[in-house]
């Protein structure tokens, strides 16, 4: 089933949670714009999800490179 975790109305480019470990899709509208991706969080780590949005005009950051 579908449950919605969060809704947020954001103007920065970054949004953080603290949310339980477990499997999430996610969904983002960015002015009418859907994008989706999946992400698992662990139980004491932190998980990234990126999303995109060139197309509404924002500048794009270099690719995230963990070390």
């Amino acid at each position: 089933s579908d449950l919605a975790v969060a809704g947020v109305g954001c103007g920065g480019p970054w949004v953080l949670f603290r949310i339980p470990p477990g499997a999430y899709d996610v969904s983002v509208d960015v002015e009418g714009t859907v994008k989706t991706g999946k992400v698992n969080v662990g139980g004491k780590s932190q998980a990234r999800l990126l999303i995109r949005f060139p197309e509404t005009g924002g500048a794009l950051s270099p690719e995230y490179t963990p070390k």
